[in-house]
């Protein structure tokens, strides 16, 4: 043991120099390298739970260097966050990760080795971080390596759709190989896993799954294979609110921990922070008095950082405009979900928010030090790594004002002040409640309920708080309550009872109704059994609901069940807690669809319900898209006459393929809930309908009807959309300017590593905001002197470059598009990331022999001395596209007489991919037919000597995984595309031998495992043609 702890101590400062790891890092360690993955790690905010990254790179690098005796530990990290979270703290971490192991001699050179060891030995890269945001070159070049490590960063959205065969956005090659990366030889965390739980209850299912031994019919050889590429699923979060985990044990803090100054800090926090509760005397005044004593604070506490947050997105931006009154230029207002291109403008070093970031002032300030206000909804209450000196807010569900509380002295250094009377302690307060109506009696009732029993001198614990002190302050109408707790309850449920509420208004109801249960009733209601939790997170039938989110809830063996019992539903604490969540249950039926490629994914199952539950809120309704863009200018602006609608049309035509190959960055998208965007669509003209793009997940349309939007749909507005008009859906965000929301960023956003780029090039009038890289054309009502002066299609364009433009990286374009309206004149230039110029050519005998050893290096590097791993994977790569070897498919991708003519090459020569930029449909015919006829007829065992049965299901994979590289036989592809085809009187047996092989491997493996295998055979397909060339990978099929 001292020599495991030697090492991670060792190399814990050489990445986190001048830090040294605390105590409950040491026991994490050692669990990892044991085999023994926390199933939640519950350590209070600010406790440094995003060095479990160090943490598990470290583990690695130990197995790395032991991996003949040692537990595995998975190569990939994937980190998963709550989709409004700005993961400020994994980005710091990040960057100071891969400074460390960049550094010339480094302290790091010794993990740099051990990291090494595990992937390919002439990778260049030793240790990979990925962002799923859907705009960067390694966005998917990530999945091309599945032997390095990586740490994968993304959102519920991006890595549970991925997880489950339907990563959004994403065609039928990349749909199981990304499912594979991520449930193969990976460690799935879950940040913040409260905000989620209905992802965490699909993730304790997904592992149930992904976790089935293999049959008794796979191979040793394959079945150690797997042994060695563990799945993990870890929780992470200070305030859980499911039940916990069946599955492993949690990971709590230890008493030893209180020797680390920085746990001590944040448990003094904890004890220290006050929770006051102010009386509203009328709901209309909630504004008011929200900023009264936000100011209050800010003039008793000059230069403080002050967090105001609201329940409506109206009192925020009231409270917002009072207090600029006083305070201009020192108000950060964030309201909504923010894009990705407001996230990143926070964070510039001249932004408000930064004052939440800095350090508290320390002792008197001068009175002239000017206060920070951040106010916002829910955006800035959950998805900001804000620290504040003070909070006041409205009443909210009881998880909301936990949320809250997080953003309070988050680092303890007020507290630590406090306890030494330099300070007074942090304080949230709340204003008003259920109607304005609350009274003391209620609030002991709370804390009975929670067993938090009021002290002596009057404050209160409640456990939902994580041990902050309550107190109240009552105004003068509620100084005579009677102190009799059965009036107070009856009082209350007159209240709430009877009524209907909307959505955020129930829940707040429910809150109240707890706080107005008796003391009484708390006792009655106290557990006479033991419970039985029925399933993770989900409460049984048979169980008390008072101990649904209780630790000492026994687990038992029941049948899954994704939907809380009727007795849960019938208790107050269902409408506050964060516990039971409904989520449709994760069955074999399910994720059979899910993970067949062919046919298309139906519309009638998407994956959003699994991600966040069936709620009847915003949270649990999939989002949709929306982007502007000046493309759609052009059809805001055209207003054709009879004669033109010929003109109309190729107007759109051309529109759709700038679209198509050049589609809205995820940071450009405002995400909405889908029922508020059917609702703002329904409403428009249509007139206006008609300048909507929409893309449903395979194409572009315009005037689109409400009801074909779904999950994966993205909208594509003009600039010149009003501001008024979104309002709906797009509320204005704090930004000064209110044209912001539909600004064209595209052109900001796409800079380092991007996949795809566009030039706006201005020829008359000014079209931009006063920032770089932004667009928007202001709305005309007249469009009379409209002049639309396209280029004619058959123009060729010039392939030079701006001055700024790397003419050996870029590649303009066919594509480009112009605009004249109302004095203002621009083009729009599109440029691609530069391939081949085609005098490098990519043989096919070539590429196989490649993509061959390509395979064999991966088998090593995956799984040293596993001989019919290596043979496997080395003869299906080496096989993979035999059926390319055909004239039909040869002509079609350029190889005619006149190009070898032309480049001096003789007839013989065969290529393995395009040597023209538009290959034509090969006549019909489909290479991956072409293939598995020829290999099926001649390959009939993959290792000789090897028993019958391992050779039968050797050939099984290798048959498959050939026939599965671009994405089809999952579980087939239609009947055509043969050289030969089969006659209509019967079925063509090739497909139903592949329906029933590919049935059959994923019974035996699984639906995660078999994926893995078919992906090793794709990435050493992109690996040997990557030999040649540098190529963009697509999900495109040549």
């Amino acid at each position: 043991m001292k020599a495991e702890l030697d090492f991670f101590i060792a190399s814990y400062k050489s990445l986190r120099s001048p830090h040294s790891p605390m105590q409950w890092m040491k026991r994490m360690f050692l669990r990892l390298i044991d085999g023994n993955p926390p199933s939640l790690v519950d350590l209070p905010t600010g406790a440094g739970k995003t060095d479990v990254i160090v943490i598990w790179l470290i583990a690695l690098a130990w197995y790395a260097q032991h991996r003949d005796t040692a537990k595995p530990v998975p190569r990939r990290l994937v980190w998963v966050v709550n989709r409004r979270v700005l993961v400020q703290q994994v980005h710091t971490m990040v960057k100071e990760l891969t400074t460390a192991f960049a550094a010339p001699s480094s302290p790091a050179a010794q993990i740099v080795g051990h990291l090494r060891s595990l992937g390919q030995k002439d990778s260049a890269t030793v240790f990979n971080v990925v962002q799923l945001r859907g705009q960067r070159l390694d966005d998917r070049e990530w999945s091309l390596d599945p032997a390095m490590p990586q740490l994968i960063i993304g959102t519920v959205d991006q890595i549970g759709s991925r997880l489950l065969f339907q990563g959004y956005g994403l065609g039928k090659w990349s749909r199981p190989l990304h499912a594979a990366l991520l449930g193969v030889d990976a460690w799935v965390c879950v940040d913040e896993a409260h905000l989620v739980p209905a992802f965490a209850v699909t993730l304790r299912q997904v592992r149930e799954m992904a976790c089935r031994p293999t049959s008794d019919s796979v191979p040793q050889e394959i079945r150690s294979f797997f042994d060695q590429l563990p799945f993990w699923i870890t929780e992470l979060s200070a305030t859980p609110g499911l039940p916990r985990p069946r599955y492993g044990q949690p990971f709590p803090l230890e008493s030893e921990d209180d020797s680390d100054e920085v746990i001590a800090v944040r448990l003094l926090a904890k004890r220290t922070r006050r929770v006051i509760w102010k009386a509203l005397t009328d709901k209309k005044h909630l504004a008011r008095d929200l900023a009264t004593e936000a100011l209050s604070f800010a003039k008793a506490k000059p230069g403080s950082s002050i967090a105001v947050f609201c329940s409506l997105v109206t009192t925020a931006n009231a409270v917002a405009q009072t207090i600029k009154e006083q305070h201009p230029g020192r108000v950060l207002l964030v309201t909504g979900r923010l894009r990705g291109y407001e996230r990143d403008r926070l964070d510039q070093p001249k932004s408000l928010f930064r004052q939440f970031r800095r350090d508290h002032p320390e002792g008197e300030q001068p009175k002239d030090s000017l206060p920070t206000f951040l106010v916002g909804t829910a955006a800035a209450e959950v998805g900001l790594d804000a620290d504040s000196s003070a909070i006041v807010c409205d009443f909210a569900s009881l998880p909301t004002l936990v949320q809250r509380l997080g953003r309070l002295d988050r680092r303890g250094q007020l507290s630590k002040r406090a306890k030494v009377g330099k300070a007074d302690p942090p304080t949230m307060t709340i204003i008003g409640g259920n109607n304005g109506e609350a009274s003391e009696a209620q609030l002991r009732n709370l804390a009975q309920r929670l067993g938090s029993p009021p002290m002596a001198n009057g404050e209160y614990h409640a456990e939902f708080f994580v041990g902050a002190p309550w107190s109240v302050v009552v105004g003068k109408e509620k100084s005579e309550a009677s102190d009799d707790e059965d009036d107070a309850s009856e009082e209350a449920s007159k209240e709430v009872g009877g009524k209907k509420y909307g959505v955020p208004d129930a829940v707040t109801a429910a809150t109240w109704q707890v706080l107005a249960l008796t003391a009484a009733r708390a006792t009655e209601q106290t557990v006479k059994e033991a419970p039985v939790q029925a399933q993770d997170g989900v409460q049984s039938a048979s169980s008390s609901p008072e101990t649904a989110t209780e630790p000492s809830s026994i687990a038992a063996p029941a049948l899954h069940e994704t939907r809380p019992s009727s007795e849960w539903l019938t208790d107050p604490l269902a409408g506050i807690t964060a516990g039971p969540v409904v989520v449709p249950p994760l069955t074999d039926a399910v994720l059979q669809r899910w993970a067949a490629t062919t046919p298309r994914s139906p519309k009638f199952l998407p994956v959003h319900p699994w991600l966040y539950g069936l709620l009847p809120d915003d949270e649990g309704t999939p989002l949709v898209g929306i982007a502007f863009r000046l493309e759609l200018e052009i059809l805001q602006h055209f207003s054709p006459v009879e004669d033109d609608e010929e003109e109309s049309a190729r107007l759109w035509v051309k529109i759709r393929q700038c679209l198509t190959e050049f589609p809205p960055l995820r940071s450009e998208l405002h995400f909405v809930p889908l029922n508020a965007a059917r609702e703002w669509l329904a409403a428009l003209p249509s007139d206006q309908r008609a300048t909507v793009a929409h893309f449903d997940g395979d194409e572009w349309t315009v005037s689109t009807q409400p009801s074909t939007l779904g999950a994966d749909s993205v909208l594509v507005l003009p600039t010149s959309t009003l501001p008024d008009s979104i309002d709906d859906i797009i509320p204005q965000a704090g930004d000064e300017n209110a044209t912001q929301r539909c600004w064209d960023v595209f052109e900001s956003l796409a800079q380092d590593g991007a996949k795809y780029r566009r030039e706006v090039v201005i020829t008359s009038g000014d079209i931009s905001p006063d920032e770089t890289g932004v667009y928007r054309i202001p709305n005309h009502d007249n469009v009379a002197d409209l002049v639309e002066n396209e280029k004619p299609e058959d123009e060729e364009p010039s392939d030079d470059t701006s001055e700024t433009d790397d003419a050996e990286l870029w590649k303009r374009s066919r594509l480009k598009l112009d605009f004249s309206a109302h004095g203002i004149c621009f083009t729009l230039r599109y440029f691609n990331r530069r391939r081949s110029d085609g005098k490098v050519i990519d043989l096919l005998p070539d590429h196989l022999n490649k993509a061959g050893e390509y395979g064999k290096h991966l088998a090593q590097a995956l799984a040293p001395g596993n001989e019919p791993l290596e043979a496997l994977l080395f003869r299906a790569a080496k096989d993979h596209d035999i059926g390319k070897d055909h004239d039909k498919w040869q002509q079609a991708m350029g190889n005619t007489r006149t190009w070898r003519q032309e480049y001096g090459h003789d007839d013989s020569i065969r290529i393995a991919k395009p040597v023209i930029e538009n290959p034509s449909k090969a006549g019909g015919y489909r290479h991956e037919w072409g293939t598995l006829w020829h290999i099926q007829k001649n390959v009939t065992t993959i290792i000789p000597d090897l028993i019958a049965t391992t050779q039968e299901f050797l050939r099984d994979l290798y048959l498959h995984s050939i026939a599965a590289h671009h994405g089809y036989f999952r579980p087939s592809m239609p009947d055509r595309g043969f050289d030969s085809p089969p006659t209509a009187a019967r079925q063509n047996p090739l497909r139903l031998e592949a329906i029933e092989r590919s049935s059959r491997l994923q019974s035996q493996l699984g639906y995660w495992r078999l994926a893995y295998l078919e992906c090793l055979i794709k990435v050493a397909d992109v690996a040997a043609t990557r030999d040649t060339e540098t190529q963009e990978l697509t999900d495109d099929e040549s």
